[in-house]
């Protein structure tokens, strides 16, 4: 075995050993005599996949292998248990297969390398949620992030943009999260989505493209595009009754179209900045729009004037959501995450977003709990707005992105896209991923 040593930067020395291996015999090293090995650290198993081979069967799958293990541990918690050792495999495992699961019950793994001097922290946990059926997979994304989606009314389908080199609009079904179908798309990137209120319909739009792109949901083709519009697209929603598709602009307008014909009925113009967000209240009597001069106005959606018009104090509203009941609205923007009582603009609170800018916000469906987004990070609040700690399951979260976060089906359940799509579920908030 031949041992060279490379000098870089005056500051680190770096050796590589070198050995001859066959396909079949992996190469063997001295691991406790090596002098790099003591202070290097363990790899995490990458990218780990659970996938149901049938209702009481998961397959358990991890990317890379290391020169230097000497196996892998994998754990699994039951019901947002404790997690147990499961299984002690030899060197460069990369799969497990767990049998004789309950199909009524949750289950989580993690896995972690070892060597003989030291262990990697553990992957991130992959879940499976009951009831067990069918083909489920959850999982890290690739390089590639989803920035931005949106659920169906009746629940049932998540649409997500996956921001790759050819883009595609991906549907998710819910709850299992399984890839249902999806919509090549060569438009740019998509920054806003919205389902029409009985689900026929997606619209989808970009700040660097002046064109809305409507879609058949049935047909999974495009039914129509909006085109001529005179600004980058921020923000776009349909109407709770389906009459109105509302279109906010990087160029301070707010364009109404009709959705019988696609014609335009109305365009506000009382923003001083770009506009960049917008949201429909849940009876369907007011709109909310922000913008980058730190404004939110709401509109009455019988004749589109202004009713009332307040500030946040900060720069940049980025994203703007009604509480369940429609008593509140939450706003996106500078260093914080704001609440306003909708009847008065009257500020309830606002809550740092960290060292990051607010990106979005969000209530869960039974408006019991708070959760924004800042890019590097999530935070979710329970009734009270009191932190919920989150576990990441041992994993480092200083390469995760999260774009935006929503409300998924269930109780209290949240969804962050970007880079992985992760699913937070109430009881021990432990990352899961999709």
């Amino acid at each position: 075995m031949e041992r060279k040593h490379f000098f870089t930067a005056a500051v680190l020395i770096l050796t590589f050993a070198v050995s001859g291996c066959t396909e079949i015999t992996p190469p063997e090293f001295n691991n406790a005599s090596d002098p790099l090995l003591a202070s290097y650290p363990v790899p995490v198993p990458s990218a780990l996949m659970a996938s149901l081979r049938s209702s009481t069967e998961v397959v358990l799958e991890w990317g890379s292998v290391w020169t230097y293990e000497k196996g892998c541990i994998v754990e699994r918690s039951i019901n947002g248990g404790s997690f147990e050792k499961i299984a002690d495999l030899p060197a460069f495992s990369t799969e497990y297969v767990d049998s004789g699961l309950d199909t009524t019950k949750n289950y989580s793994y993690r896995v972690k390398r070892f060597s003989d001097i030291s262990e990697s922290k553990y992957s991130r946990v992959a879940m499976l949620q009951a009831p067990l059926k069918g083909a489920l997979r959850m999982k890290p994304i690739s390089s590639s992030t989803y920035n931005t989606g949106v659920f169906s009314h009746n629940q049932n389908f998540l649409a997500t943009y996956y921001n790759n080199k050819s883009g595609q609009i991906v549907f998710w079904k819910a709850p299992q999260y399984t890839v249902d179908n999806f919509i090549s798309y060569t438009g740019k990137p998509i920054k806003t989505m919205s389902f029409s209120p009985n689900d026929k319909l997606l619209a989808c739009g970009s700040p660097d493209d002046y064109t809305v792109y409507i879609y058949d949901m049935n047909s999974k083709t495009l039914h129509n595009s909006i085109k001529g519009i005179t600004g980058g697209i921020t923000s776009i929603g349909f109407s709770p009754d389906g009459k109105f598709l509302a279109v906010a602009l990087l160029s301070r307008d707010i364009l109404i179209y009709n959705t019988s014909s696609w014609t335009l009925s109305y365009t506000l113009s009382r923003h001083s900045s770009n506009v960049n967000a917008l949201c429909f209240s849940p009876d369907g009597l007011l709109m909310a729009s922000g913008s980058a001069d730190g404004m939110v106005i709401l509109w009455n959606t019988s004749d589109w004037t202004a009713v009332r018009t307040f500030s946040t104090g900060e720069s940049n509203v980025k994203c703007l959501t009604f509480s369940p009941d429609g008593q509140i609205i939450a706003a996106a923007a500078g260093m914080n995450y704001y609440q306003f009582e909708t009847s008065t603009g009257n500020k309830l609170r606002s809550i740092s977003s960290g060292s990051n800018a607010a990106l979005t916000v969000t209530f869960s469906n039974d408006g019991k709990r708070f959760a924004g987004t800042c890019g590097t990070g999530v935070s979710i609040f329970d009734s009270n707005y009191q932190l919920i700690p989150l576990d990441f399951g041992g994993a480092s979260t200083s390469t995760y992105s999260f774009k935006s976060v929503l409300a998924a089906p269930g109780d209290g359940l949240f969804i962050t896209l970007g880079y992985p799509v992760v699913l937070w579920a109430p009881g021990n908030w432990t990352i899961s991923y999709l």
